[in-house]
């Protein structure tokens, strides 16, 4: 005699419904601390950051006023004098920025490739373009109760932490 068992299949969770899908306009604090192995204390920034559904604005406030702006399909970096130059080469990495703040998977999936991170309220994201692996070889993004820890990792072995407190009428 023989017994079946069926096997059950269990739905795979999508490490990236961790992210939620807030309204825009989207507005917030950020603080970033960048590690490079030649000092022994971080470089620490922070600022506010908007994003809409045309436009992104990320605003640092100290250490040194200065801005990265995403208008359209332009991005400029803006010093603390109010001088703008064009960035054409970092579009990527604040469209990836913006389409964390606002949930969009397609997005997120079109440039990395998502695993679960160590803690089921992280993603490990690994870029699948060998373009953007020369800059950054993993990003992982954690959950927390006013927004999100975002961990870079790039190809210089500098890592960076950015703390995003997103504003409670966002949500």
């Amino acid at each position: 005699m023989s017994i079946t068992v069926p096997i059950c299949a269990v739905d795979k969770v999508d490490p990236l419904d961790l992210l939620a899908t807030y309204n825009t306009p989207i507005i917030g604090k950020f603080t970033q601390k960048k590690y490079f192995k030649i000092l022994k204390k971080p470089v620490r920034s922070s600022g506010i950051f908007s994003a809409t559904k045309d436009g992104f604005n990320w605003q640092i406030t100290t250490p040194v006023p200065s801005a990265v702006i995403l208008q359209g399909e332009n991005l400029y970096l803006e010093n603390s004098r109010g001088d703008r130059e064009s960035q054409p080469n970092a579009h990527s990495f604040i469209t990836i920025l913006k389409a964390i703040l606002i949930g969009d998977k397609s997005t997120i999936r079109a440039y990395f490739d998502v695993d679960q991170g160590d803690i089921n309220t992280c993603a490990s994201l690994v870029p699948n373009l060998a373009l953007m692996r020369k800059v950054l070889t993993r990003l992982d993004i954690c959950q927390r109760t006013d927004g999100y820890e975002i961990e870079l990792f790039d190809s210089n072995d500098v890592r960076t932490i950015i703390t995003l407190a997103i504003q409670s009428d966002s949500k």
